[in-house]
């Protein structure tokens, strides 16, 4: 699903997925031993060891940037992709991202991506369970 792209190098990802705590889950397995930092509106950000930390989202960003080795899943941060701020933060820190080996995944319901982050985002779809991961769920 992501490991190919955390692999290689992506430092921007874009899950659609109706089951955003499935995928995190999920893809925690798959980020090659990097850390994996969540981040929601209300709750701000959590390291993988710690507490929630407040974080509002035009400064996720600039936060992601200061760590190194790490995945930060963003729940719901189509709101405010678009948001002309959140948009240069985020091509600003780009190479940054690279070097350093963060990935930043939007997880949400849908892609909506402007015209200045379309070329930066790879997108996937992480797919409804299939007749056999859900005979292994009621199992």
């Amino acid at each position: 699903m992501i490991q190919d792209y955390v692999k290689a190098g992506y430092p921007a990802l874009w899950v659609r997925t109706h089951e955003p705590e499935r995928f995190v889950i999920a893809a925690q397995e798959q980020i090659n031993g990097r850390q994996a930092f969540m981040w929601d509106v209300v709750r701000g950000y959590k390291p993988p060891s710690g507490d929630w930390q407040e974080c509002d989202p035009y400064e996720v960003p600039q936060t992601a940037a200061i760590s190194t080795k790490a995945v930060w899943f963003l729940a719901n941060y189509h709101f405010w992709i678009n948001e002309p701020a959140v948009i240069q933060a985020i091509l600003n820190n780009l190479e940054l991202y690279k070097a350093k080996g963060v990935v930043l995944v939007v997880v949400s319901c849908k892609a909506d991506l402007p015209a200045e982050l379309e070329r930066e985002f790879v997108v996937l779809d992480f797919p409804l369970p299939s007749r056999e991961e859900l005979k292994v769920i009621l199992d």
